[in-house]
């Protein structure tokens, strides 16, 4: 990807977010969640979908650092699919280690 590529998505990322209902007070099917998974050689869980709810934090914690190495795009996916169907990782809040392995 590059890290300008990588800089232009995160501007995009951020733009959206701007864009979502996040600030609610109540919750319900309207209000948005987001959760960020970045990847490289492997996959990194930086934030789960229940970590933050204010749009503040959010555009904050989505400036992570550009990873290098390779764009392993099929583990990325794979890891998000493990990530959103697994009520274990759904308890996730945050890990900076990659996850290099798959079942």
């Amino acid at each position: 990807m590059g890290f300008d590529n990588f800089q232009r998505t995160t501007q995009f990322v951020g733009m959206i977010i701007q864009s979502l209902d996040i600030d609610s007070v109540t919750s319900g099917p309207t209000i948005s969640r987001v959760g960020l998974i970045t990847f490289s050689d492997s996959a990194v869980l930086q934030f789960n979908l229940n970590r933050y709810t204010t749009k503040a934090a959010l555009l904050q914690a989505v400036n992570v650092p550009y990873l290098t190495g390779s764009t392993n795009t099929a583990q990325a996916i794979r890891f998000t699919m493990i990530v959103v169907n697994n009520r274990e990782y759904s308890r996730i809040m945050c890990t900076s280690r990659p996850i290099r392995s798959f079942a």
